[in-house]
């Protein structure tokens, strides 16, 4: 087990798919819109090293909280992350600057070379942020994120892992909503492995 494969989440050493640094879906995304609650779901498709993996079933669930709804907390098959929406403008075109902090703990047994279970146990955190623009029922948001894993228990060395992604969605009619996110995220080992992951993805929230 390479520790930087833990910090980028991949499916085939961890058995689960994430995303460092940011959490792949954004539903809802309209500034000012109120305490809401809601899930999404969709597929994550995810590249690396020349192999593809596809989770069709990904999920997310999310609760925005407080008057305006501004602070979230959302949960993910890997993580649970908190963030905060600061606008920036309003109007037509309003902007929020959202940083969000992510923490995740992977537990898992690979043989070793004899065979016998090498059982690891790691802690990785996700600190982000997005810029969030909203046009009418448009919203897109480039992102940034970075992982750093850390061994609570086994024999690896802790990784640093960063990710660039973009979403793009449109608010539909009963608070639903469809979305679309590209991540690409890269270790800083040497030589660094990368990983793209596409998650088309659909939501439905509750509240105001």
């Amino acid at each position: 087990m390479r520790a930087s494969y833990v910090a980028l989440l991949s499916l085939p050493l961890a058995a689960c798919i994430s995303t460092p640094g940011v959490h792949p879906t954004l539903h809802p995304a309209a500034p000012g819109s109120g305490p809401n609650a809601g899930v999404a779901i969709g597929a994550l498709i995810q590249n690396a090293d020349e192999s593809t993996s596809t989770n069709v079933g990904y999920g997310e669930g999310w609760a925005r909280l407080g008057p305006t709804g501004a602070f979230e907390v959302r949960t993910t098959p890997q993580a649970a992350f908190l963030a905060y929406d600061f606008p920036l403008s309003e109007g037509a075109t309003a902007l929020s600057l959202r940083p969000s902090f992510g923490a995740a703990v992977v537990r898992f047994s690979q043989p070793d070379a004899m065979g016998n279970p090498d059982e690891s146990t790691v802690g990785v955190v996700h600190p982000g942020a997005s810029l969030v623009i909203n046009a009418g029922d448009f919203y897109a948001a480039p992102r940034l994120g970075l992982s750093r894993s850390f061994v609570i228990e086994g024999d690896d060395d802790g990784a640093t892992a960063y990710s660039f992604a973009g979403t793009v969605g449109i608010r539909l009619a009963n608070r639903m909503s469809l979305e679309l996110t590209a991540v690409y995220s890269r270790d800083t080992d040497d030589p660094p492995d990368s990983v793209w992951t596409i998650v088309p993805s659909f939501g439905v929230a509750v509240g105001n």
